[in-house]
């Protein structure tokens, strides 16, 4: 079988490997190597730059993006948030049971860090609570912007 035979005989998965690695990234060698590797077989500098030209002009990609775009990184602010408020909530937790200890008993050093965690914890958490209405408002705006496209 020709090499073109076994490129357009495997074109699907191809093209899912040139996603794989544009979300992660990687560059044109990366790139290449990891097809390499997942494919079993190399495809040329040529094919990867025609296939992922092909794949950026995919409309499924581009609705996948614009759902992204509007829901995916609410989901993704609100993950990482619950994330830091789970962290903080360990944290605290750490250190009422070292200072519940007797005085003799308490590592200072575990507690200082543990204060140091829990303060940059803090202003993760600060940083992430103000950025809360801004998401929003970006969120109803595109929203909106959607509906006046439907409409119009």
């Amino acid at each position: 079988m020709s090499r073109k035979a076994r490129l357009t005989k495997n074109m699907g998965f191809i093209k899912q490997l040139i996603q794989e690695t544009e979300l992660v990234g990687m560059s044109e060698k990366e790139a290449l190597e990891y097809i390499e590797v997942k494919l079993g077989k190399s495809i040329s500098s040529q094919s990867y730059y025609r296939l992922k030209k092909q794949v950026r002009s995919d409309p499924i990609r581009h609705a996948w993006l614009t759902y992204y775009a509007k829901t995916g990184f609410v989901d993704h602010y609100r993950d990482r948030l619950s994330e830091m408020q789970m962290i903080q909530k360990d944290l605290l937790k750490m250190w009422v049971t070292e200072i519940s200890k007797a005085d003799n008993e308490q590592d200072k050093y575990l507690m200082l860090q543990i204060v140091r965690s829990i303060r940059e914890n803090n202003v993760v958490l600060s940083q992430l609570g103000v950025s809360l209405p801004i998401i929003s408002s970006m969120k109803n705006i595109m929203d909106k912007s959607t509906q006046m496209r439907a409409v119009g």
